[in-house]
């Protein structure tokens, strides 16, 4: 039975590392489709001469064409209502968290897949599959996808797994929206190519991606999370 893949990763999550923020997004899709979508993906970059990994610290002024169509792409399959996005952009000082700052960081994966959840295209069985930061992932992860189906009323079966992202294009591109949304909100211009990055995504989903959407939003939904508040 086809199930619905979460494909996950985030940036700026270190709680001291300077940065007035945190950025997680999921690219979700019903397995049906996975295997027609990552081979364009695959195929897209073969064409670039690149077989290795696609992330956001490798976006440069040599490869921004080929980002912009990989971008164009997933698009498209948005458009073709075989791929959805959502994204969580917690802003404000991260030292002034008062819980547990691993329990607070898997409070922020369950905000993001929540909405999921809620979909109306979400079936019965769930996969999430975020990018593995160390090795207390795989723990985390289990605890993540136990909220989801309490929030559910166990009405999903949520399998989570911490996975490579070198071994899963689609959370690749997760992380391109991450680091783009967390770029954005930052106000960096630190690089010109991962500016235009930033421009092209708005313009071609026609948001901005520091702004919260409209909670009937399901193409590419936004929550943007006030830690301070």
């Amino acid at each position: 039975m086809p199930k619905i893949l979460m494909y996950a990763d985030e940036s700026c999550y270190i709680k001291n590392d300077g940065i007035n923020c945190m950025s997680l997004a999921t690219i979700y899709l019903n397995s049906h489709y996975k295997k027609e979508i990552t081979s364009k993906f695959k195929s897209i970059l073969h064409k670039h001469g690149v077989y290795g990994e696609i992330k956001w610290n490798k976006i440069s002024p040599n490869n921004i064409d080929m980002y912009k169509e990989i971008i164009s792409n997933l698009k498209i399959f948005v458009n073709l209502n075989q791929i959805r996005i959502r994204t969580l952009l917690a802003i404000g000082n991260k030292t002034l968290i008062q819980k547990n700052y691993s329990e607070w960081y898997d409070s922020m994966y369950y905000y993001l897949f929540r909405k999921v959840v809620d979909d109306k295209i979400v079936s019965r069985d769930m996969h999430l599959l975020i990018d593995k930061k160390d090795t207390h992932s795989s723990e985390n992860v289990t605890k993540i996808a136990r909220y989801l189906e309490n929030y559910s009323l166990w009405s999903k079966n949520v399998l989570a797994t911490a996975e490579n992202s070198k071994e899963h294009i689609l959370i690749q591109l997760a992380d391109i929206i991450a680091g783009a949304s967390a770029y954005k909100y930052r106000g960096l211009n630190t690089s010109i190519a991962k500016k235009q990055i930033v421009d092209f995504i708005e313009s071609e989903f026609q948001i901005n991606l520091t702004k919260t959407s409209p909670l009937k939003e399901l193409k590419f939904n936004i929550f943007v999370w006030n830690i301070e508040r």
